[in-house]
């Protein structure tokens, strides 16, 4: 097929951008937590609910967590309702920008690797039908700080001197 371009943005530098020029809007998607569900193939849901975007104690950017499937409905009252979707709608649109975007032909063989929380992907449409077979491996942050934190239980604390 033709086309079918994945699409890559940084979503630190974009989540930046959006702090600079529409604070309110940062707070708001820094400071509201919103549910993500996902069931897959077999029947197992999986939930969570976290800021779009996540900052550390100090304001820094430490995560995004951007999905159009898996967000839920948003549960605040009318008012901040409203004013959330209007923030989430600002930070989407600039993310469609295409100068803010790489946008790459992946060919048989070609490998991505990225950090899923902090770059933004997608792709575009095949024009023409076209065969597929795309692979996901993933390194899940809260699953391995989990096992770190289950691994320095079953230490007694002695793997934190390494």
């Amino acid at each position: 097929g033709e086309d079918g371009a994945t699409v890559f943005l940084d979503g630190f530098a974009l989540a930046e951008w959006l702090r600079d020029s529409h604070p309110q809007d940062f707070a708001r998607l820094a400071r509201c937590a919103v549910p993500f569900t996902f069931t897959d193939s077999a029947g197992r849901r999986y939930a969570a609910r976290s800021p779009v975007l996540r900052t550390a104690a100090d304001g820094a950017l430490t995560g995004l967590r951007c999905n159009h499937r898996s967000l839920g409905a948003v549960d605040f009252d009318a008012a901040e309702t409203a004013l959330w979707y209007e923030a989430y709608l600002t930070f989407m649109l600039a993310a469609d920008a295409p100068e803010r975007q790489l946008s790459v032909v992946l060919r048989p063989g070609d490998i991505a690797i990225f950090d899923n929380e902090r770059i933004l992907h997608g792709r575009r449409p095949f024009i023409a039908a076209a065969e597929r077979l795309l692979k996901g491996c993933y390194a899940d942050r809260d699953a391995l700080r989990a096992t770190l934190a289950r691994l320095d239980q079953a230490c007694d604390g002695s793997s934190r001197s390494r």
